[in-house]
Protein backbone atom coordinates (compact mmCIF):
# COMPACT_ATOMS: atom_id res chain seq x y z
CA UNK A 1 0.00 0.00 0.00
CA UNK A 2 2.69 2.40 0.70
CA UNK A 3 4.33 1.78 -2.99
CA UNK A 4 1.04 2.76 -4.01
CA UNK A 5 0.53 6.11 -2.00
CA UNK A 6 2.98 8.20 -3.83
CA UNK A 7 1.20 6.82 -7.37
CA UNK A 8 -2.03 7.55 -6.17
CA UNK A 9 -1.29 11.27 -5.47
CA UNK A 10 1.11 12.09 -8.62
CA UNK A 11 -1.79 11.04 -10.59
CA UNK A 12 -4.44 12.58 -8.94
CA UNK A 13 -1.94 15.76 -8.86
CA UNK A 14 -1.68 15.45 -12.75
CA UNK A 15 -5.32 15.28 -13.32
CA UNK A 16 -6.01 18.31 -11.11
CA UNK A 17 -3.22 20.43 -12.66
CA UNK A 18 -4.67 19.37 -16.39
CA UNK A 19 -8.10 20.08 -15.45
CA UNK A 20 -7.34 23.33 -13.21
CA UNK A 21 -5.14 24.30 -16.72
CA UNK A 22 -8.07 23.64 -18.89
CA UNK A 23 -10.68 25.67 -16.99
CA UNK A 24 -8.61 28.82 -16.29
CA UNK A 25 -9.38 31.63 -18.62
CA UNK A 26 -6.53 32.50 -21.25
CA UNK A 27 -6.10 35.69 -20.68
CA UNK A 28 -5.39 34.89 -16.84
CA UNK A 29 -2.42 32.38 -17.97
CA UNK A 30 0.13 32.55 -15.25
CA UNK A 31 4.11 33.40 -16.49
CA UNK A 32 3.06 34.18 -20.07
CA UNK A 33 3.05 30.85 -21.50
CA UNK A 34 -0.29 29.95 -23.60
CA UNK A 35 -2.68 27.88 -22.17
CA UNK A 36 -1.66 24.71 -25.12
CA UNK A 37 1.53 25.34 -23.97
CA UNK A 38 1.06 24.91 -20.26
CA UNK A 39 -1.13 21.57 -21.21
CA UNK A 40 1.26 20.00 -23.34
CA UNK A 41 3.89 20.49 -20.23
CA UNK A 42 1.82 18.97 -17.57
CA UNK A 43 1.13 16.14 -20.03
CA UNK A 44 4.58 15.81 -21.08
CA UNK A 45 6.74 16.40 -18.06
CA UNK A 46 3.81 14.79 -15.57
CA UNK A 47 5.03 15.62 -12.15
CA UNK A 48 7.25 18.26 -12.61
CA UNK A 49 5.06 20.40 -15.04
CA UNK A 50 2.11 19.89 -12.76
CA UNK A 51 4.33 20.91 -9.98
CA UNK A 52 5.69 24.15 -11.76
CA UNK A 53 1.83 24.98 -12.85
CA UNK A 54 1.24 25.24 -9.11
CA UNK A 55 4.20 27.12 -8.24
CA UNK A 56 3.32 30.02 -10.76
CA UNK A 57 -0.28 29.92 -10.32
CA UNK A 58 -0.17 30.26 -6.61
CA UNK A 59 2.74 32.62 -6.42
CA UNK A 60 0.68 35.55 -5.41
CA UNK A 61 0.14 33.76 -2.02
CA UNK A 62 3.65 34.53 -0.80
CA UNK A 63 3.59 38.01 -1.93
CA UNK A 64 3.82 40.44 0.85
CA UNK A 65 0.25 42.24 0.30
CA UNK A 66 -1.64 39.24 0.33
CA UNK A 67 -4.18 38.40 3.21
CA UNK A 68 -3.56 35.16 4.67
CA UNK A 69 -6.89 33.60 6.72
CA UNK A 70 -4.99 31.53 9.32
CA UNK A 71 -2.87 34.16 10.18
CA UNK A 72 -5.40 36.38 10.99
CA UNK A 73 -5.10 38.30 7.45
CA UNK A 74 -1.29 38.46 7.57
CA UNK A 75 1.13 36.84 5.54
CA UNK A 76 3.50 35.34 7.90
CA UNK A 77 6.32 36.10 5.89
CA UNK A 78 5.85 39.76 6.04
CA UNK A 79 6.72 42.97 8.50
CA UNK A 80 3.72 43.49 10.98
CA UNK A 81 1.81 46.49 9.76
CA UNK A 82 0.78 49.49 11.92
CA UNK A 83 -3.12 50.36 12.20
CA UNK A 84 -4.31 52.25 9.84
CA UNK A 85 -6.35 54.37 11.68
CA UNK A 86 -6.45 55.97 15.11
CA UNK A 87 -6.61 53.04 18.20
CA UNK A 88 -7.70 55.07 20.95
CA UNK A 89 -9.90 58.04 21.21
CA UNK A 90 -6.75 59.91 22.39
CA UNK A 91 -5.33 59.48 18.80
CA UNK A 92 -8.10 60.34 17.23
CA UNK A 93 -8.33 64.04 15.70
CA UNK A 94 -11.77 64.25 15.22
CA UNK A 95 -12.50 63.00 19.10
CA UNK A 96 -9.60 65.89 20.30
CA UNK A 97 -11.12 68.38 17.87
CA UNK A 98 -15.07 67.74 19.74
CA UNK A 99 -13.57 67.34 22.92
CA UNK A 100 -11.42 70.88 22.30
CA UNK A 101 -14.91 72.66 21.04
CA UNK A 102 -16.85 71.54 24.20
CA UNK A 103 -14.48 72.46 26.20
CA UNK A 104 -14.14 75.99 25.13
CA UNK A 105 -18.29 76.38 24.25
CA UNK A 106 -18.11 74.93 27.94
CA UNK A 107 -15.80 77.80 29.31
CA UNK A 108 -17.08 80.55 27.39
CA UNK A 109 -20.59 79.81 29.00
CA UNK A 110 -19.28 79.75 32.52
CA UNK A 111 -17.80 83.46 31.59
CA UNK A 112 -21.08 84.66 30.67
CA UNK A 113 -22.82 83.03 33.67
CA UNK A 114 -20.35 84.62 35.85
CA UNK A 115 -21.27 88.14 33.81
CA UNK A 116 -24.62 87.67 34.51
CA UNK A 117 -25.35 87.73 30.27
CA UNK A 118 -26.36 83.84 30.65
CA UNK A 119 -29.25 82.24 32.90
CA UNK A 120 -27.71 80.24 35.89
CA UNK A 121 -27.36 76.21 34.85
CA UNK A 122 -30.25 75.38 37.09
CA UNK A 123 -32.37 78.14 35.39
CA UNK A 124 -31.79 76.57 31.33
CA UNK A 125 -34.79 74.54 29.67
CA UNK A 126 -36.21 71.04 30.65
CA UNK A 127 -36.57 69.68 27.56
CA UNK A 128 -32.97 70.41 25.84
CA UNK A 129 -30.72 67.14 26.54
CA UNK A 130 -27.13 67.55 27.99
CA UNK A 131 -24.74 67.23 24.96
CA UNK A 132 -22.92 64.22 26.21
CA UNK A 133 -25.96 62.49 27.43
CA UNK A 134 -27.18 62.37 23.98
CA UNK A 135 -23.32 61.64 22.93
CA UNK A 136 -23.30 58.74 24.88
CA UNK A 137 -20.56 60.56 27.20
CA UNK A 138 -16.79 59.78 26.47
CA UNK A 139 -17.26 56.87 24.55
CA UNK A 140 -20.21 57.63 22.31
CA UNK A 141 -23.66 55.71 22.43
CA UNK A 142 -23.71 52.37 23.18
Amino acid sequence: MLRVLPIIFAVALIIYTFIDCARTDSSAMPAKISKPLWLILIALVPVLGALIWLYFKYQHIFTSDYPSPSFGGQNPFSRPQPPKGPVAPDDDPEFLARLEARNRRRAYEERMREEGLLPEEDERLDDKHDEDRDEGGLYGNR
